[in-house]
């Protein structure tokens, strides 16, 4: 399904509780200690930040876009990991990023892709690279996730299709995608969305291999533009929509059990300037609010909200 073009931008916890130390809040600047902006060139362009958030445990990680590398941000606010991608084309546009963790969840290295030089890199914790894999026969990557052995999944919005990589480089199958986003999870299965007439949005979960394993049909046929975030260790998962209405300004983030069914739902501004601005860790859920174009005076900040029933 095509994608949505966003006006604003925000970042909330969707929770049910909140501690008060799960709030962030990223400077703009020219320092280590800040996140970098670039102004956009004229007015059809779009002013250039940090390009995606993804939470672990109660760790942000933050793509920097602008200065390439990817920072960890602890609960209290410090930089506890800069992981710097290194072989950067001079002129570069990275749209995503994953984290490759154990299966215990322990992060163990970042995987990030380059949309315009059309490469994807894998690097250790330690900033040295793993690997770099060209994927010149794709026409647009926008999204990336990584399983616990390294295999790679890499959106191309242009195909409606999600390429998989081996933790080697090879390509070992290109899959049929709606543009709705996809998640790997700690078992190694990857889950997407599948829309159909009439009867609405199903959950999708393929193993490994490709093949489908699991169908949970969750309807919602009204809804547009759906998006899936994250699937945690129970198998519940995060899913966004614009709304029956088709304002693309609004939408709705909904949570679903393993077994398919709503748990919770909130109501949001739509996110600007940002590809991945929904995030879930061990506490919550987490979506950014920041404007570039009020950059560097107004700081990226990620705030909290609470589900509902």
């Amino acid at each position: 399904m095509k994608k949505t073009t966003v006006t604003l931008l925000a970042v909330m916890l969707l929770a049910l509780s909140t501690p008060a130390f799960s709030n962030w809040e990223l400077k703009f600047g020219t320092e280590d200690e800040r996140v970098g902006v670039l102004a956009p060139m004229n007015e059809e362009d779009f002013p250039d930040g940090p390009g995606a958030f993804r939470v672990v445990e109660n760790d942000l990680w933050v793509l920097d876009s602008v200065k390439g590398r990817v920072l960890c941000v602890n609960a209290d606010g410090s930089f506890s990991k800069v992981v710097k991608l290194p072989g950067l084309k001079a002129e570069f546009v990275l749209t995503d990023f994953a984290l490759q963790r154990s299966p215990s969840g322990t992060v163990e290295a970042v995987v990030a892709i380059d949309m315009r030089a059309k490469e994807i890199v894998v690097v250790g914790i330690d900033g040295k690279e793993l690997r770099r894999i060209k994927a010149e026969q794709m026409m647009q990557l926008d999204e990336v996730d990584v399983d616990t052995e390294g295999q790679i999944y890499v959106g191309d919005y242009a195909a409606c299709s999600i390429s998989v990589f081996s933790n080697s480089g090879e390509l070992l199958r290109t899959l049929p995608w709606q543009v709705s986003g996809f998640v790997a999870d700690l078992a190694n299965n990857l889950h997407m969305l599948d829309y159909k007439e009439g009867s609405g949005h199903a959950l999708v979960t393929l193993a490994k291999d490709g093949k489908e394993i699991a169908r949970q049909e969750i309807g919602l046929p009204d809804m547009q533009n759906p998006r899936i975030w994250n699937v945690n260790a129970a198998g519940e998962k995060l899913v966004s929509f614009v709304p029956p209405s088709g304002d693309p300004s609004q939408q709705m983030v909904y949570t679903f059990s393993a077994a398919g069914e709503t748990t919770g739902k909130a109501a949001f501004s739509n996110p600007y300037y940002i590809n991945r601005f929904l995030a879930a860790g061990k506490e919550g859920i987490w979506l950014v609010k920041a404007d570039y174009l009020k950059a560097p005076d107004v700081p990226v900040r990620v705030e909290s909200v609470a589900l509902t029933r």
